[in-house]
């Protein structure tokens, strides 16, 4: 398409914005759906078989969006919205729907956590995604501030991520380089969907006591079978509250 700078670069906002909307839009579904038994991973898949959406949407149930570009050029559209007095209540919907999804997250943790001293959680990645080291609007970061506020301890472990970027995660997750190192956490929360950790020695994260440590997928990685091997129980993010308790 021959065109402008102008409109090159609206085209450039409107395909992230296009993108994050449809993130959003899979989150919001999945909300409603797993309050009432749906599941939510498979209305993705049937939405995906109409043409008119296409099997390589963005329609899929998960953590939400952040990194840099998709919610740079959110807020970018948003900024100029206001800067021109032009009303920009979708994309401003996309963006609240994505932060509160990390507000669930936490919210799940909470629900999950026993009271007293056992109040820790396992962070299993730190990034958005699992090809980057980039800890740049990182949710897992944003999630363990809100954790941290409410006396939740955070523990982590990437075996990918380098040092010079782990000292960003100072005073907010206090990082492993070993699952031995790692105390007693009742609560593991899969954040990045690394290679690393579809093979992880799940046994190692068993906890001594009756109660088994209840991982939480937000990505739709793991095998729930390696899960339960191991001793542990398994949940899907978005799965409903009467199938996850297997």
């Amino acid at each position: 398409i021959l065109c402008d700078l102008p409109t090159a670069e609206m085209v450039k906002h409107a395909n992230n914005a296009f993108l994050a909307t449809s993130i959003s839009f899979a989150n919001e579904m999945a909300r409603i759906g797993s309050h009432f038994g749906v599941d939510s991973y498979k209305v993705a898949q049937a939405l995906k078989l109409d043409s008119r959406i296409g099997t390589k949407a963005y329609v899929a149930p998960g953590l939400g969006f952040a990194g840099g570009t998709l919610p740079r050029d959110l807020r970018v559209l948003e900024a100029l919205g206001q800067q021109n007095k032009i009303p920009t209540p979708l994309v401003s919907a996309v963006l609240e729907v994505n932060r509160s999804t990390s507000d669930l997250v936490a919210e799940i943790a909470l629900k999950n956590l026993p009271q007293g001293k056992e109040r820790r959680v396992l962070i299993l990645g730190y990034t958005y995604k699992a090809d980057t080291d980039t800890l740049r609007r990182s949710l897992s970061i944003d999630i363990a501030k809100s954790l941290q506020a409410r006396g939740v301890e955070c523990h982590g472990y990437d075996p990918v991520m380098n040092s010079m970027d782990l000292a960003v995660l100072e005073g907010v997750i206090e990082h492993h380089s070993n699952l031995e190192s790692i105390p007693t956490c009742p609560l593991v929360l899969l954040m990045t969907a690394r290679p690393a950790f579809a093979e992880l020695s799940w046994s190692k994260l068993k906890k001594p006591s009756g109660d088994s440590t209840l991982v939480v997928d937000t990505q739709g990685f793991l095998r729930p079978e390696r899960i339960h091997e191991a001793g542990l129980r398994y949940r899907l993010m978005w799965s409903p509250e009467s199938r996850s308790k297997n």
